[in-house]
């Protein structure tokens, strides 16, 4: 039987300070950067994009990287004008193409990279003419460790299905253990088994760049 309840998950960070989010700035709140679950990631352009005005015309030379905590990982990479592929290949990728501004794409499809597989989106990136120039795509990382506690006890040996926020689709399926797993950052909810018993759990945040143990208690 699965019982559909709000689960508080308490979140203990560890290591760095980026599991708590900063205090509103001049009175105003803070946008949450988890707002939206699921689907593809888009972390912020570092390259400059989104100018109003179109570079200057002519052939450009780039070499397209994938950096996740400042490590160039295996990914394969796309450049898309609209829905057109204009270049692709394993990262890192030396491409050429017309000046212009494009979306550059990489997909991770090892999961001991991240578990999620997840394909990051950089749009409306500017590539001036000449080069060659590096494009860096930041993959965004969190580093969690989970486990579930009742009444004060570590419940052994739960199956935990991670989905985005929202979602019913699962994002991975594991028995928590003594090693952090990599996922993408963001908001989730859980589907937490425990014999035959299935306790949803709501509220579940990700930090990008954190290392989390997440205790979740089961209440009931």
């Amino acid at each position: 039987m699965k019982n559909l309840v709000w689960i508080s998950a308490l979140l203990v960070g560890c290591g760095g300070g980026s599991e708590n989010a900063p205090p509103p700035e001049n009175g105003h709140e803070v946008a949450d950067p988890y707002a939206e679950g699921g689907g593809e990631q888009t972390p912020p352009d570092d390259q400059g994009g989104g100018s109003a005005e179109s570079p200057p015309a002519g052939p450009a030379s780039v070499m397209i990287k994938a950096v996740m905590g400042g490590t160039e990982v295996a990914a394969r990479v796309r450049v898309l004008d609209g829905d057109r592929v204009v270049a692709e290949g394993q990262a890192p990728l030396s491409a050429q193409m017309t000046a212009g501004t494009y979306t550059f794409t990489a997909e991770i499809s090892d999961a001991a990279l991240l578990v999620d597989t997840p394909t990051v989106r950089n749009e409306d990136v500017t590539v001036a003419a000449g080069g060659p120039r590096d494009v860096t795509i930041q993959i965004p990382r969190a580093q969690v460790r989970l486990k579930v506690v009742r009444g004060g006890r570590e419940i052994r040996n739960p199956e935990i299905t991670l989905m985005h926020q929202g979602s019913t689709e699962a994002v991975y399926r594991f028995h928590p253990g003594a090693q952090h797993i990599s996922i993408s950052p963001g908001r989730y909810e859980a589907d937490v088994k425990m014999g035959t018993q299935v306790i949803h759990v709501q509220g579940i945040t990700f930090m990008d760049g954190a290392t989390q143990d997440i205790p979740i208690e089961i209440n009931n």
